[in-house]
């Protein structure tokens, strides 16, 4: 009689261990799933002078769409400064123009353009002394430019438009942060700059003679990092600029206190905010993924110029194709 009873039992042993063989793997699967979500996130530091193009990351920040996130964002008064520490490895990732790009992609490969931020249509601008009233009154006077591409740029883009030259003026460099203390000493008869810096020298009586409605297309500005970085951040990332689309939408949506808020950053009056915001164009989530996915042509065709205006005047070292500096990875998450 006993010996049959392994008979019977090898039946129940081997559902028994079945069972627990599957229990066993789902609990391994949920030890897994567990581990992976309470990966942590790691620290993400972006570098970014004060412009009002930025705005919208402070905004971010400031609303709280970071706290949770290991998101820095730190605040260069300069732009030697900030480009110096992107260059060192010291941030992750930096904010700059597409000529910033262009120069920073002579001295490191694989640089990327993952968000396309704003349009200046206005809020860059060279603004003179009250005397100086045309652009033809320079000749023979001190003009004091940002110590960046954007500021010879800028520069060449004003001379042109009256036929002149650089041969024709003495310039100094003159960082954004700069330029105010040496517009009032009169240092300078004139200098390159951008909001927030540009309203502040108009309420000291300077003239606008030449601003960036007049190279639209030209003066663009990207968040900027090594192709790796959308790899080895994408979480962190995603968050940066998911935050950074919901600010978009407050300024729409609570425009009052957008403005409130930006105008104590920035040092200006609410009303000085709304205007030179009339300056920007902000592109929206969609106009990101159809300008980094190239599939807008208008844009490509723009960036592709000013490229070859920068290189035929030499103010870029290598001939680059900007178009192959976009990258759509990140804003394709969102």
């Amino acid at each position: 009689m006993f010996d049959k009873w392994p008979n019977l039992l090898n039946p129940l042993l081997g559902k028994k261990l079945r069972m627990w063989k599957r229990l066993g793997m789902a609990i391994a699967a949920c030890l897994l799933a567990i581990s992976c979500a309470a990966t942590p996130l790691q620290p993400l530091r972006i570098s970014s002078v004060i412009w009002l193009g930025y705005e919208p990351l402070f905004l971010a920040r400031d609303l709280g769409y970071y706290d949770d996130a290991p998101i820095q964002i730190i605040e260069d008064t300069d732009h030697v400064g900030r480009t110096k520490r992107f260059l060192n490895g010291d941030v992750e990732l930096t904010t700059t123009t597409l000529d910033g790009l262009l120069d920073i992609a002579t001295l490191q490969d694989e640089m990327r353009a993952l968000l396309i931020m704003d349009f200046s249509d206005g809020a860059d601008a060279m603004i003179a002394q009250p005397e100086i009233e045309r652009i033809s009154d320079l000749k023979g006077k001190t003009i004091g430019i940002l110590p960046s591409l954007l500021g010879r740029l800028v520069l060449t883009r004003t001379l042109e438009s009256a036929e002149l030259t650089i041969d024709d003026v003495q310039i100094i460099d003159i960082d954004s942060h700069q330029q105010e203390e040496a517009f009032k000493a009169k240092e300078v008869d004139a200098t390159t700059t951008y909001e927030p810096v540009a309203s502040r020298l108009r309420a000291e009586g300077g003239n606008i003679i030449f601003d960036s409605s007049q190279m639209r297309g030209e003066i663009v500005d990207l968040l900027v990092g090594h192709k790796d970085v959308v790899v080895t951040h994408k979480k962190e990332i995603e968050i940066l600029l998911a935050g950074w689309f919901k600010a978009l939408d407050y300024i729409q949506t609570n425009p009052d206190d957008a403005i409130a808020r930006i105008s104590e950053h920035v040092q200006l009056t609410p009303e000085q905010v709304r205007t030179a915001l009339e300056k920007l164009h902000y592109l929206s989530l969609e106009e990101n993924i159809a300008v980094l996915n190239k599939t807008d042509q208008e844009s490509l065709d723009g960036m592709r110029k000013l490229a070859q205006f920068l290189e035929d005047r030499e103010l870029l070292k290598d001939s680059i194709d900007p178009t192959q500096l976009l990258d759509a990875r990140s804003v394709e998450t969102l």
